[in-house]
């Protein structure tokens, strides 16, 4: 229950003066219900589950979230809640309180009325249902205990007001009310012991192991739940504070007003340990798991590990939480004061479903009940969410590579009672384990393909031989062959693909990433491989999606935003974060390891020969890792940030920093070979675009707007190109055929690679951040303006644009005909007419058939030479040792003409930023394999300003 604010309680303690108690009976829509069965095991008697608020059971979760029925307990239609009941479920009734003082009992499973009470003026707390009794206080100040069957008044007494929910616990009504915590008999509602606390006296208590604690203002305090004696209290910080605590296994947790949560030992109040996870102002923690569920009132909640406080995983919720959550069956429910509600897997913190109940607000704290979820919005309308009559069967994982061993996990629901399920793919009878509908028509078994079935789409349907039928799908992915796997689609990042057509200027399909506020932008470059598209978004989600259809087969939560562009290699999905490397596996989404002694990676990873490399900007260096365990190998110290995504070619690692080097690196040692000094004339130079391998030349672009082609054995200068001074050029180069193009400012350029002579240009109306790709002779390109441009390679000239709506940070990604591209609104792009060869459309019959096993293409491979380096080796790297989750199409209309000019007739350009602004600039820019967290100033202010 959400306690009002203290102005309104003296408002309201004020009109309690003149208000005279009256109970109304409402005679025409009284029924009668047996409530005389004992409480059912599954039920949810009261707030937060139970007398210890753990806010959790062992009910069946729902499989399926269908909207069931909704009841709205507002007399005016269209009001706010201020104060939320949250319900209470047992025996097939729920009950709840209103803001105008009703209490509803209502069917479970169709909404329909069975009763309803005015118990007077303001709102009613949450109920508390023991044996076949209602007990509920109303905020003006009376309890109540009612008949459950017809909520006719067994008793009731006057009390002073309180925002306090009841616990009822061996015939015992508990209560705070007006600084005090009180005990009465449950039978008559005579008073057994009251103790004054000194407080506001509106949260709720909660009873456990022979005592109640109570949290409020700041101070924690335990009595005896039989003689009302205090056996211990704490004094924390003081401010006003409305949430209780939650008890399990001898231990109280309670989050303070310090933004700290604390586990007390329930004997004496000791501090176990104590956890940052923001201020929770009215809402309680739950314990479930061996883990603590942290409701906080601006970020979101946090799962805590309950033996330590280490935070397993959070989930941002914005504009914060509404409620406290439930959690059942392995989910965590949570509920938004955006007015959303959302499951979320308690293990990853993956999301699993949500639901809008409303434009902003939630009312109560969800609760669930055999397989149903039950919530109240902040529109005073009650949700039920579970399975619909019709069947439905969910499998995982829902993609797989060919040639290896599918073991399907189903899980199904709506079948017939004792039925064997049964299942076709494609129309060809396959086999399900473990599939005999238990009493309430949930089976869970598994079904198997084996190495040789053919990749491509398959239909499951399964049945149980009585009507009920429900089908999903599994899609059998190819081995990568036509594939763009990283930030410019090979380790010597030359930005090129291997289509040879032209692409359509069509959308194919465009997936929304999870609204998390306004950090959800897709600002990383997309990697494609086996028809399957790996993406990031800032808000911290890793999505797998189909190449062809955008459906996404799984999401991995990394945790923290400001995450680098995806690389995939073997089946493994690498990418990094503030937080480290995550290697995840690329079919089900689970993660295989991640980085512990090295974090704040935003540089995209290289992987080559067994190795990764990839830059931090935590400690200016450029770290290599084993693939197989993550284990650090060697470290190498720049002078400054090393946000610049690595190349591998050969035996060499070509990274650049803003100390304003290209250095050349051993791979396998970290040893230096050569740096070389690109400008540092300007204070805010530097090296954060990546450079390109091709030829035994390095490519690389300076900060400056300097365009440099090196030898890549010996580091020399071979020629450099100014594409315009303090350009802010962060995009990476591309190659294809004898040509370097390079974008900066508002212009992209394409220069001879072998002389670096200006051979076209082309303008934009404001900044490209993004690096090109280039496919069958076409460079496509987008910018701050939302349009992604398609350009004749040879001159520049506009083939097509497409507007996207949104600023293009990312770089595109081009495999099957389809470009990939992210955009700052949180969408995914695919344009294009998908035509990959590599899934076939299955046969209708599953006949085993062998086939050799795929192989890898071979890796591009440079010949190595160890030639003195411009500057003598002066550094070394540190030795370590060996360690054992409804599509809109965008507008497609005329945007203002872009001009291709000839380099005598360049603008003198001024760095703009508009669309991208500052938050671009510091922003993850993913597809660019990079972060620019510039500390180089007057030139950062200047683009702020046009931010």
């Amino acid at each position: 229950m959400h306690p009002k604010p203290v102005g309104l309680i003296v408002l309201l303690v004020m009109l309690c003066s003149c208000i005279v108690t009256t109970v109304q009976i409402n005679s025409a829509s009284t029924q009668t219900v047996d409530a005389s069965a004992s409480d059912s095991s599954d039920d949810w008697p009261m707030y937060l589950h139970d007398a210890a608020h753990t806010g959790t059971s062992d009910n069946v979760a729902p499989i399926a979230h269908d909207l069931l029925w909704t009841f709205d307990t507002h007399k005016e239609p269209n009001s706010q809640s201020l104060v939320g009941s949250s319900p209470a479920i047992v025996n097939g009734v729920v009950y709840i309180g209103s803001d105008d003082g009703e209490l509803f009992a209502l069917n479970a499973y169709t909404g329909d009325l069975i009763w309803n009470r005015t118990l007077g003026y303001l709102s009613t707390s949450s109920p508390a249902v023991v044996d076949g009794v209602v007990y509920v206080s109303v905020w003006e100040g009376t309890n109540y205990a009612l008949n459950a069957s017809n909520g006719e008044v067994i008793w009731s007494n006057n009390r002073r007001y309180s925002g306090s929910s009841p616990a009822v616990v061996d015939n015992v009504f508990y209560i705070s009310e007006s600084g005090n915590v009180t005990a009465m008999n449950a039978t008559n509602g005579e008073y057994i012991w009251r103790y004054y606390i000194g407080t506001n006296g509106g949260n709720t208590p909660i009873v456990a192991d022979g005592s109640v604690f109570i949290s409020d203002s700041g101070y924690v305090f335990a009595i005896n739940a039989s003689t009302g004696e205090l056996r211990w209290s704490r004094t924390f910080r003081i401010s006003n504070t409305y949430n209780s605590p939650a008890y399990a296994n001898g231990v109280l947790y309670f989050v303070c007003s310090d933004e700290l949560s604390y586990a007390l030992n329930a004997t004496d109040g000791s501090t176990i340990w104590s956890t940052g996870t923001g201020y929770s102002a009215d809402h309680s923690p739950t314990v479930a798991d061996d883990k603590v569920i942290v409701p906080t009132s601006g970020s979101g909640v946090s799962v805590l590990e309950t033996t330590t406080g280490e935070r397993l995983w959070k989930y941002p919720v914005s504009p914060g939480m509404g409620s406290s959550c439930a959690v059942a069956g392995g989910r965590v429910y949570v509920a938004g004061n955006d007015g959303s509600i959302a499951a979320l897997d308690i293990n990853s913190g993956a999301k699993l479903w949500s639901y809008a109940l409303s434009n902003t607000g939630t009312s109560s704290s969800p609760a669930v009940a055999n397989g149903i979820l039950y919530i109240r919005g902040v529109n005073g309308v009650v949700y039920a969410f579970g399975k619909s009559n019709q069947a439905s069967v969910s499998v995982s994982p829902v993609v797989g590579l060919v040639g290896t061993n599918h073991i399907i996990s189903v899980s199904g629901s709506g079948f017939s009672s004792g039925a064997s399920v049964t299942a076709t793919a494609n129309d060809s009878a396959i086999t399900v384990n473990n599939a005999v509908a238990d009493l309430v028509g949930h089976f869970s078994g598994t079904i198997t393909f084996n190495p040789q079935t053919p990749c491509g789409l398959y239909n499951i349907a399964f049945s149980d031989g009585q009507g009920n039928v429900a089908s999903t799908s599994y899609v059998i992915a190819p081995y990568p062959s036509h594939s763009w796997p990283m930030f410019m689609q090979n380790p010597q990042r030359t930005g090129t693909a291997d289509n040879n057509t032209l692409i359509e200027n069509k959308l194919l399909w465009k997936f929304d990433v999870d609204n998390t506020g306004s950090l959800n932008s897709v600002t990383s470059s997309a990697a494609i491989a086996g028809g399957i598209v790996y993406d990031a978004s800032k808000n911290g989600y890793l999505y797998a999606l189909d190449a062809s259809t955008g459906r996404c087969f799984w999401r991995y939560n990394c945790g923290d935003g400001l995450l680098a562009s995806p690389v995939v290699l073997d089946g493994v999905v690498y990418i990094g974060n503030i937080n480290g490397v995550n290697a995840i596996d690329a079919y089900k989404g689970t993660l295989k390891w991640k980085t512990s002694e090295v974090d704040a990676f935003i540089s995209t990873p290289a992987v080559s020969d067994g190795m990764l490399y990839v830059g931090s900007f935590a400690d200016d260096s450029l770290c290599a890792f084993r693939v197989s365990d993550g284990g650090l190998v060697w470290r190498f110290v720049a002078g400054d940030y090393v946000n610049s995504s690595p190349v591998v070619a050969g035996d060499t690692v070509y990274v650049g920093s803003d100390d304003h080097y290209l250095y050349a690196l051993n791979a396998a040692t970290g040893t230096l070979k050569w740096k070389f000094l690109c400008s540092g004339s300007e204070s805010y130079d530097g090296l954060s675009a990546s450079p390109v391998v091709v030829n035994g030349t390095v490519y690389v672009t300076s900060y400056d707007g300097n365009v440099y082609a090196l030898n890549a054995q010996t580091g020399e200068r071979i020629w450099n190109h100014t594409t315009a001074h303090l350009s802010s050029t962060i995009a990476s180069p591309s190659y294809s055929n004898g040509v370097i193009y390079q974008s900066a400012d508002k212009k992209l350029f394409a220069l001879n690679a072998s002389t670096g002579d200006e051979l076209w240009q082309f303008m934009s109306t404001l900044h490209i951040q993004s690096s090109p790709a280039v496919a069958a002779g076409v460079v496509y390109i987008g910018g701050n303006d939302g349009i992604l441009s398609a350009l004749n390679a040879s001159s520049g000239v506009q083939i097509w644009q497409y507007n996207l709506g949104s600023s293009i940070i990312a770089s595109a990604s081009i495999a099957d005909c389809v470009i990939y591209v992210g955009a700052r609104n949180g969408s995914l792009y695919a344009i294009g007419a998908y035509q990959s060869t590599d899934s076939p459309v299955p046969p209708a019959i599953i006949t085993p058939t062998l086939s050799p096993s795929p192989s890898p293409s071979p890796a591009p491979t440079q010949s190595s030479n160890d030639n003195q380096p411009t500057e003598a080796p002066t550094d070394t790297p540190t030795a370590t040792p060996e360690p054992t989750e409804p599509y809109e199409e965008p507008a497609t209309s005329a945007h203002p003409t872009r001009n291709t000019k000839p380099h005598s007739q360049q603008q003198d350009l001024t760095p703009l930023w508009v669309g991208g602004g500052i938050a671009g600039f510091v922003a993850v820019l993913g597809g660019l394999g990079l972060i620019r967290y510039n500390r180089r100033r007057a030139y950062k202010l200047e683009l702020q300003k046009e931010g």
